[in-house]
């Protein structure tokens, strides 16, 4: 219970220190979140500090009421062991070392990268990794700005990976997954016409 209510308070404060409004224990038509962020430019991310055990199909529920009324859910996790960190847009911490003193991002946090294509491996030629030492600042601050968002693709379903990442990523990944389809179009009417 005092690692949720720390990180409750690590979460506003990072907020406000983002330049956004933060309000604890925020509600609304059917939903509830630790921490509702305002951005002034209207933008709204509800941040769950999700450290009891939950479901993919609850958090997808309470996602789906959150966004009716337009608020982005996050849900932040400690470490990288939750089983549904990879299926909502979640991150996972780390706490403060002795270092610097800054939570860290463990897990849910990702860039697109090229690597070698292997079609008969089934290797496209870019692929998803998690973005190391970002700090818990850094990503309030982008999500907040619009700068990373929540990760999900309509166009497959077996490429949807929870998470967060850049827009330009999400758009050369969507770009380099129609490619893929279409390429595989010509090889599919090909073998129906045999």
């Amino acid at each position: 219970m005092l690692d949720h209510h720390l990180l409750k308070l690590e979460i506003v404060t990072t907020v406000r220190a983002a330049g956004a409004h933060a309000e604890l224990e925020a509600a609304s038509r059917g939903w509830r979140t630790d921490v509702l962020a305002t951005a002034a430019d209207g933008r709204r991310v509800g941040w769950d500090v999700q450290l009891a055990s939950i479901t993919a199909a609850e958090m997808e529920q309470r996602a789906a009421r959150m966004a009716a009324d337009e608020v982005t859910a996050c849900w932040v996790a400690l470490g990288t062991g939750e089983r549904w960190l990879g299926q909502q847009p979640a991150i996972g911490v780390h706490p403060p070392d002795e270092g610097d003193g800054q939570w860290r991002i463990a897990a849910g946090l990702l860039r697109l990268v090229g690597q070698r294509s292997d079609p008969a491996r089934g290797l496209p030629p870019v692929c998803w990794n998690q973005v190391q030492d970002a700090t818990l600042q850094d990503f309030v601050g982008w999500a907040l700005a619009g700068r990373v968002v929540p990760r999900r693709f309509a166009e497959c379903e077996k490429v949807w990976v929870g998470g967060w990442t850049a827009p330009a990523y999400l758009e050369r990944a969507r770009a380099v997954l129609i490619g893929e389809q279409a390429a595989r179009r010509p090889i599919g009417a090909a073998r129906r016409a045999r």
